[in-house]
């Protein structure tokens, strides 16, 4: 019995360091900074949501044009994809998530990208595929 409490407690400190870590990891244990203009210009174009979609998306596109390599860039690019979306223009926020993964594929905002584009491009493909000939049902009889 001995034994099982002490291996408990471990299994607790274990999972209170691992929370720690990750919690850490979270507020930034980052060497890098996003510069306050950067920020501001950021926060200005979210700050626009929800009232002013088509200015909020202006904003986040320049914010795009100005600031391609910044920390906040593939959040943009993410955000234009949403704002695409829910206009009914998947076309265009496929291309946003895919210019998330091409210019920041290693960003935060990657993996979300990803998981985001993987069911539209399922079922684009399926759909495509329900157009292609069997080539059972083609070849000769």
């Amino acid at each position: 019995m001995g034994n099982r409490i002490r291996a408990r407690s471990w299994g607790g400190i274990a999972l209170a360091v691992a929370l720690g870590l990750v919690t850490a990891g979270c507020t930034g244990f980052t060497s890098q900074e996003v510069p306050p203009a950067q920020r501001a210009a950021y926060d200005a174009a979210m700050g626009k949501l929800p009232a002013d979609t088509r200015g909020a998306a202006s904003a986040l596109e320049e914010f795009v044009r100005a600031y391609p390599r910044s920390l906040l860039a593939d959040d943009a690019l993410e955000q234009l994809s949403q704002l695409a979306f829910a206009a009914g223009r998947p076309e265009e926020g496929r291309r946003w998530l895919g210019r998330v993964l091409s210019n920041h594929p290693r960003g935060d905002r990657a993996a979300p990208a990803r998981l985001r584009l993987a069911p539209r491009e399922y079922g684009r493909a399926k759909r495509g595929a329900a157009y292609v000939p069997s080539p059972i049902a083609v070849g000769p009889h």
